[in-house]
């Protein structure tokens, strides 16, 4: 009867646990939405602006549903809330707060998603969490932070597609994203890397190795399989629709509706993926129960208390947390600047210079303070430097943003490479060359970027050197740009007369935009 009585008020005492940790839960994500509605709002919006995303239709009722299917085995465990949750909790918020200062929307909306995830771990505990993981892991394919892999995907499209018709002893010339067959030209875009396709493959992986495979290992390797079968089928898709333009002289319909030509040929690899790997699922679909202990004297005291510390400490941390923004906003906007950027560039030994600019070239950097086109000349060769900076960014109107180009919109790309130019400070600075063309001929810009004396051509690093601004005094970030005009087969072009030029250049803006900011300082 002790016994019986004691497991009685063990099952009471679990209920009761479960109930107050789920309201527990339930508050806090309010608190989260509440405290970020209009940031959510715009994830939302961005969802519904794409058809990237058309999968949240779907992904939400799978996720409820498979939580839902282990419901029996999380009855058997007791929510455990830890007091580190407020160490991971810290870190997280600093990292979201970094983000949104930096305005990298795509990684600062993905750490709002994750953010409910990351809340069941610091309620419910690890061994909760562990369970239900893979269904979590959902959420990440609705992650817009793997929209910076787009530009991998179609580099890697290109390269593998080209590959593969070289086998294939198809002629075929490449040019950056370009491909040309003796019957036409075919540009990789970026939504034709295979992003849907990558993003489905991986929502669907997760489900196959969630109800097909028992050991996290076995699960995360299908999951890879998985996404790496969904590239290569969009890569067979290219070569598929190349190959008929080729064989066909651009007559076949592949080669002008090639979307549902990918849609099979992805279904057809995926049943064929699944058929293979549930043949080597050693899952028995019996999942053991922990067994239930008596609770020991004061524990559930204890544990009330512990959930309710987590529950106001945690919502107190959300609560403060824009603070943290605002913090890294003061202290990056907390000085004045008087800048000359003719001063800034200087004169160069061996080049006339800066003149002033007539010609055509139209850069775009939306919000600039100030940005201006000068010119310099050694003689024989003409280089066009454009230099734009800001003192304050905000969403739409920042450095690194996908809008800003250097190129005239009637430029055609045709190739992108890096150069190395020689030491800033004692490591040298690898600039990025792309090559542009029109009917006039072709065009050359070099570009990177300084930041806070910083250089560098790499749009990610140049995000995080933003960070070092709210504690250095040099608060500047800039764009420059330097176009040759007659294209690197021009007799005139010298390529260690123009990389000196430019490693110079590069050393003038980084310096003296420092000095220039230091003595224009208002106290």
């Amino acid at each position: 009867m002790g016994s019986d009585s004691a497991m009685e008020n063990r099952v009471v005492y679990e209920q009761k646990a479960w109930l107050l940790s789920l309201l527990s839960l339930a508050i806090l994500a309010l608190i989260q939405i509440a405290t970020f509605g209009e940031d959510y709002l715009r994830l939302l919006t961005r969802w519904s602006s794409t058809t990237n995303y058309d999968n949240r239709y779907l992904i939400f009722p799978i996720i409820v549903y498979l939580i839902f299917e282990k419901r029996k085995i999380l009855a058997a465990y007791k929510p455990t809330p830890s007091l580190m949750v407020f160490v991971v909790l810290g870190g997280y918020l600093i990292g979201m707060a970094a983000m949104d200062f930096l305005d990298v929307q795509l990684v600062y909306q993905s750490f709002l998603l994750a953010f409910f995830p990351l809340l069941i771990w610091l309620v419910l505990g690890s061994k909760i969490t562990y369970i239900i993981l893979f269904p979590l892991l959902l959420l990440f394919a609705l992650a817009p932070v793997w929209e910076l892999a787009m530009p991998i995907l179609q580099n890697g499209t290109a390269n593998a597609t080209y590959y593969f018709l070289t086998t294939l002893n198809v002629p075929v010339l490449k040019e950056g994203a370009y491909l040309t067959i003796p019957e036409g030209v075919f540009f990789i875009a970026d939504v034709c890397g295979g992003y849907r396709y990558v993003i489905t493959g991986l929502t669907l992986s997760i489900i196959h190795a969630y109800w097909s495979f028992e050991t996290l290992r076995q699960r995360l390797i299908v999951v890879f399989v998985g996404v790496s079968l969904a590239f290569f089928a969009n890569v067979a898709r290219v070569v598929i629709v190349i190959m008929s333009g080729h064989l066909t002289e651009m007559e076949h319909y592949f080669v002008h509706d090639h979307i549902g030509l990918g849609w099979w040929v992805f279904g057809v690899v995926y049943f064929l993926f699944f058929s293979v790997s549930y043949r080597f699922s050693q899952r028995t679909m019996v999942d053991d129960l922990p067994v239930a202990t008596a609770s020991r004297t004061g524990e559930h005291s204890r544990w009330g208390l512990r959930v309710l510390a987590t529950t106001i400490g945690v919502g107190g941390m959300i609560i403060l947390s824009p603070s943290i923004s605002g913090f890294f906003q003061y202290q990056a906007d907390d000085q004045h600047y008087d800048v000359s950027l003719a001063d800034a560039m200087g004169s160069i030994d061996g080049w006339v210079g800066p003149d002033e600019y007539t010609g055509d070239w139209m850069p775009s950097y939306a919000g600039a303070d100030d940005h201006v086109i000068y010119v310099y000349s050694d003689g024989k060769v003409k280089l066009n430097v454009y230099v734009a900076y800001y003192l304050r960014q905000e969403q739409g109107k920042e450095l690194v943003h996908e809008d800003n180009t250097l190129a005239n919109s009637i430029w055609k790309p045709q190739m992108s490479d890096s150069v190395t130019i020689g030491p800033t400070s004692e490591d040298p600075l690898k600039i990025r060359k792309a090559v542009y063309a029109q009917s006039g001929g072709e065009f050359v810009i070099f570009s990177w970027y300084v930041i806070g004396g910083d250089s560098t051509s790499n749009p990610y690093l140049a995000k995080l050197f933003e960070l070092k601004k709210p504690f250095v005094s040099n608060k500047l970030s800039a764009v420059v740009g330097v176009l040759y005009e007659n294209g690197l087969d021009d007799e005139k072009f010298e390529e260690g007369q123009l990389m000196g030029f430019l490693m110079n250049l590069n050393l003038n803006i980084s310096r003296n935009l420092e000095q220039k900011t230091r003595l224009t300082i208002e106290p």
